[in-house]
């Protein structure tokens, strides 16, 4: 009885283990719309909108991942802008930590609640830029034309900005993958039936111990049923 309690304790361990590292693997980052207009007047880096470096910055509303799926970030400035020289659907996920079959996909962009046309130049991709993931929409300083997914054109006006995107692969991730595992060992009860215990610590006596010399599993047994005999004799426990 008494190693059949030990073996739900540490079940419950194992459990517990468990959950603490799937809550950990929940939140995998957060993503948000970061842009500069033209004049350098109105620009959002990523935190509130009132956090240093960001400013002109009325609302924000950035998405927290936590697998895959559809999300939307957006910001509104706190008026119109004339142009944008970058434009882009940044997370705070760094390249060393993010899951090696993770892909962020751009669905579509909207101005001012408008869906404007993207992927004109070819769809940007998922990539590690300066240490972080990210995917640009208009990035002027980027040589790859595909980095330049809308037209300059649509950014007049501009006020709402708001990026429709899925995540995807990360059910098919290394994390995903760390997360389950604990779990299947949450369940050693039954390997140590009460039963099993109590019939044999009556035939292990110490005439027939030689019998079993060479035998490993018979003297592991023998071994591990001796101790739980004693820890159960010294609680007063045994049937």
């Amino acid at each position: 009885m008494l190693i059949k309690k030990m073996a739900a304790v540490f079940a419950a361990a194992a459990a517990i283990g468990a959950a603490a590292f799937s809550v950990s693997a929940e939140e995998l980052g957060t993503a948000g719309v970061y842009f500069a207009d033209e004049d350098w007047l109105v620009q959002y880096w990523g935190g509130d909108a009132d956090d240093d470096g960001n400013t002109s910055v009325a609302e924000v509303q950035n998405a927290v991942i936590t697998g895959d799926g559809e999300y939307t970030a957006s910001v509104t400035a706190d008026y119109p802008v004339a142009g944008l020289v970058f434009l882009a659907l940044c997370t705070d996920i760094e390249s060393s930590s993010c899951p090696a079959d993770m892909t962020v996909t751009v669905d579509s962009v909207e101005i001012n609640g408008n869906a404007v046309e993207f992927g004109v130049n070819g769809k940007p991709q998922w990539k590690d830029d300066s240490g972080y993931m990210r995917v640009n929409i208009y990035n002027t300083w980027s040589d790859d034309p595909a980095d330049k997914a809308v037209s300059d054109e649509v950014f007049d006006g501009a006020q709402t900005i708001t990026v429709n995107f899925t995540v995807d692969g990360l059910e098919d991730s290394d994390i995903s993958a760390e997360t389950e595992a604990p779990s299947e060992t949450a369940a050693p009860e039954e390997n140590v039936p009460e039963e099993t215990v109590t019939e044999y610590v009556p035939e292990a006596d110490t005439e027939e111990a030689p019998a079993q010399t060479g035998n490993v599993p018979a003297i592991a047994f023998a071994a591990v049923s001796s101790w739980a005999a004693a820890l159960a004799l010294t609680a007063g426990k045994w049937d």
